[in-house]
């Protein structure tokens, strides 16, 4: 965290002038940067938090503090970039700040969730001296887990990189459907993590079935929510990106961009929901390979040739491409983990 916001103080400028010649987008860049930086304590705490609920079974509360957070940036984000309810207008200042606040109201319920209903795990910090045994351990089964975070920093990066010469526009609207769809996939992401501990507890008790039919409940319920998301962007785009106070040419751009999209809702369902249900059987590479395939691999090779040849009305297509591959991998690379633990011969 302190590394973190050593950068945000330091390198917030540096690093939006790197993608950008436009001076203006890089200083807002430097602004949004520097405030979510320094303060980015926030996601680390409810982070930390939400998964010393997860790791009780305890996936509801989580994905409660979860979800305060998104509608917390998701109503602060209008108000503070343009002025609403006594509010000064902010621009990006304010979408930093929208951003920062519902971290840290994550943070804030995360903790008192874990205080209040979590009697299983207790934080503290007296007499805390660091194992490296334990350290080790840690970091053998989390890095996938950490590599897999990363990405969707880097796909969103590297987009950003390919959208800027087309127009701003393009940038800002990517930035908005982020954020949508980080609203959407919240309940498919809260189904898997459930997942992991259902997953993880069976496996070790060797009953099995219960594995097989949690796959039977968990791949239809994410479905049935992708469809779900899927038909309200396919005919409430206009109204979506309005929520944003979108221009003329956002809506000219984004609208079809979204119906696009949307139709690779339920393959990143897929590719979700099996990642994480076989991290429970301690194989967290197929989250990760699955994530890196959908949100960078293909993803951002293909939007680049597709923008660059076809033109950016053709960019989104790419997520057919990446979605589609990505479900294929999870579900052969879960098969082949099913088949390797022995899970489908068993009668348990």
């Amino acid at each position: 965290m302190i590394v973190f916001m050593v950068l945000g103080i330091f390198c917030s400028g540096a690093f939006g002038a790197s993608f950008t010649d436009d001076e203006q987008i890089a200083e807002y860049c430097s602004q949004y940067l520097f405030i979510c930086m320094l303060f980015c304590g926030g996601t680390f705490i409810s982070t930390m938090y939400q998964r010393f609920l997860q790791s009780v079974g305890n996936t509801f509360d989580s994905m409660i503090t979860l979800v305060a957070g998104a509608v917390t940036n998701l109503i602060l984000d209008p108000i503070f970039i343009f002025g609403f309810l006594f509010v000064p207008s902010m621009g990006i200042r304010g979408a930093a700040i929208a951003t920062v606040i519902g971290q840290w109201v994550s943070a804030f319920l995360a903790v008192l969730l874990n205080t209040l209903r979590n009697p299983i795990v207790n934080v503290k910090f007296s007499g805390y001296r660091p194992n490296k045994t334990v350290l080790v351990q840690i970091y053998r089964v989390g890095l996938p887990t950490i590599i897999t975070q990363g990405i969707g920093s880097i796909m969103v990066t590297a987009v950003n990189a390919i959208l800027i010469p087309f127009s701003p526009t393009a940038v800002a609207f990517f930035g908005v459907y982020y954020k949508l769809q980080n609203f959407l996939f919240m309940p498919m992401n809260g189904l898997g993590q459930a997942a992991i501990p259902i997953v993880g507890y069976n496996y070790g008790a060797e009953k099995y079935n219960r594995i097989l039919g949690l796959f039977k409940t968990i791949l239809p319920a994410a479905a049935g929510i992708s469809l779900i998301g899927t038909a309200i962007f396919l005919i409430f785009p206009t109204p979506l990106l309005q929520i944003f106070s979108a221009s003329d040419e956002m809506l000219a751009l984004g609208v079809p961009a979204l119906r696009i999209i949307s139709l690779t809702f339920v393959f990143a369902s897929v590719t979700m929901v099996l990642g994480y249900s076989v991290s429970g059987l301690g194989n967290g590479v197929v989250n990760m390979l699955g994530t890196g395939l959908r949100q960078l691999i293909i993803l951002v090779p293909a939007m680049y040739i597709f923008s660059k040849f076809l033109g950016i009305s053709c960019a989104w297509y790419s997520f057919w491409l990446a979605e589609a591959a990505a479900a294929a991998y999870a579900a052969v690379a879960t098969v082949r983990e099913l088949k390797k633990k022995k899970i489908f011969n068993s009668k348990e």
